[in-house]
């Protein structure tokens, strides 16, 4: 993988998980658009890892104005854990942040992940998010605070 300076949070978490990921087998992706004095730019650097078929580590800045950082971890079909996307990003007035964990197999008991949804939505006063495109890809487990 090139050597990219990196956002502080993405830097905390590759310099933090950076040794469970696969060096050997990854991809890098980066898109850029140049538009009446604005731009919006995307990298995303996917990695496999153990009981992982997927690590996508993305950093985004849309039209100058707002940036922010996305990490999703998919396991492996033959592990029936669930999918965890976490993302933060804003700008100077406004920010974002979601964590969500998604379940992958209905006829998992997800009961331990509804304490753990609830004890960490009630500890940090989380309400459910009223933005009709973050309800349309989260999960019922979704930690969404704007």
């Amino acid at each position: 993988m090139s050597k990219t300076n990196r956002s502080r949070s993405l830097g905390i978490f590759i310099e933090l998980f950076g040794k469970y990921l696969s060096t050997d087998d990854c991809m890098e992706f980066y898109s850029n658009r140049k538009k009446n004095g604005t731009e919006t730019s995307l990298r995303s650097d996917i990695y496999s890892a153990d009981k992982l078929s997927a690590v996508i580590v993305e950093e985004y800045s849309i039209k100058s104005k707002m940036n922010g950082n996305v990490v999703i971890a998919l396991p492996t079909p033959e592990y029936d854990t669930p999918i965890f996307t976490f993302q933060l990003g804003g700008n100077e007035s406004q920010s974002i942040a979601l964590l969500d964990i998604s379940p992958t197999l209905p006829d998992t008991d997800y009961t331990p992940l509804v304490k753990t949804y609830e004890h960490y939505r009630d500890l940090l006063g989380v309400e459910e998010s009223k933005i009709d495109w973050v309800k349309s890809i989260s999960s019922p487990y979704l930690l969404h605070c704007q």
